[in-house]
């Protein structure tokens, strides 16, 4: 578009169409540059990128072509400044002399300079993209990084407590009750990472519906120990209908990347693969048991990766440390810090 300006500008230097086209685009250009380093453009750049050297010398080459193009159109104005005398008279203005040459010609090297400077940022943009790694890349920021990586944490201690869970009902350990206590302060920590950005209310209520997932799974693996058949079947139905619930509560938290049938598929297969490895257990099979739960540590690492990756691109610009993360080290009931450390 710039270098199409130039090429007119300089076989038509007395066209003020080419003039006017040039001020438009160069205003444009300064006005989307402004929202990129401030706000973001809507759709195209939604969050702000830093400022750049070489793109504020093009602004400012932009800035001096839009004046310039601004001056050469004051000139074209056909507003008739008559005198007294002139409208006693008769007379009529004489046409205004055009502006001087060098206005044009310094649109024209404006524009240029502007073209050439949009090639050398491209230029230099791609060849950085191939020395960068993924977390360098202006694509996700540390925050958005760590974010992520802690919804991988959050989403690994709910099955890595689950499984110590269903270790403990099924064989009648006496740790069974402290790891279902530990996996239901999970749900809470989960509450906490979504908090920021849906609000107390929303936290609280997939809290709820966490819970409700844990208890009617522990009513599912008392069912499926005694073999009561009848009981086991009004558990699973529960439990289907809880997961039901947890998909459409995030679809309608964000429809536009959480598709409510995707998110009902993901948690249908935590519920199948948690009920192989209750199977496994009861069925003493050790070989088929380590085998389901590395299916569902990888499950569900990706469904954690949808929901961070969900929420970054709705909310791009606020991504907050979970409350988990900035915590601490670990404290017993009475906030003193737990000694990791101790036999």
């Amino acid at each position: 578009m710039l270098a199409a300006l130039v090429v007119v500008l300089t076989r038509r230097p007395e066209g003020t169409a080419a003039v006017g086209t040039a001020a438009a685009t160069l205003a444009g250009l300064l006005v989307a540059y402004a929202l990129a380093v401030t706000t973001g453009v809507p759709v195209l750049h939604p969050d702000a990128e830093p400022l750049d050297g070489l793109a504020l010398v093009t602004k400012a080459a932009e800035a001096v072509g839009l004046l310039a193009a601004l001056h050469l159109l004051r000139g074209a104005l056909p507003f008739p400044v008559i005198t007294t005398r002139q409208r006693i008279g008769g007379l009529r203005r004489r046409p205004r002399p055009a502006p001087p040459v060098r206005c044009r010609s310094l649109t024209a090297l404006s524009a240029l300079l502007s073209a050439l400077a949009a090639l050398a940022v491209s230029g230099a943009h791609d060849a950085h993209a191939h020395e960068t790694t993924a977390a360098d890349r202006p694509g996700i920021s540390a925050k958005q990084l760590a974010f992520r990586n802690e919804m991988r944490r959050l989403w690994e201690d709910h099955v890595v407590w689950t499984r110590m869970a269903v270790i403990g009902l099924t064989s009648g350990s006496a740790d069974t009750q402290a790891s279902v206590d530990r996996l239901l302060a999970n749900q809470d920590d989960i509450r906490d990472a979504i908090e920021p950005f849906y609000g107390a209310a929303a936290g609280d209520a997939l809290a709820k519906l966490l819970r409700s997932h844990i208890l009617v799974a522990a009513d599912v693996i008392a069912a499926a120990k005694a073999g009561d058949q009848a009981p086991l079947a009004d558990a699973q139905r529960r439990w289907e209908a809880n997961a039901d619930e947890i998909a459409a509560f995030l679809s309608r938290a964000n429809p536009r990347q959480w598709n409510e049938g995707e998110v009902r598929a993901m948690m249908h297969e935590h519920l199948r693969l948690t009920t192989n490895e209750v199977v496994a257990r009861l069925r003493q099979d050790r070989t088929g048991d380590v085998a389901v739960y590395d299916a569902i540590h990888g499950q569900i690492l990706h469904m954690a990766d949808m929901l961070s990756t969900g929420i970054v691109a709705q909310f791009p610009r606020r991504v907050p440390l979970t409350k988990a993360t900035d915590a601490g080290p670990p404290r017993g009931k009475d906030g003193a810090p737990v000694d990791t450390n101790e036999a």
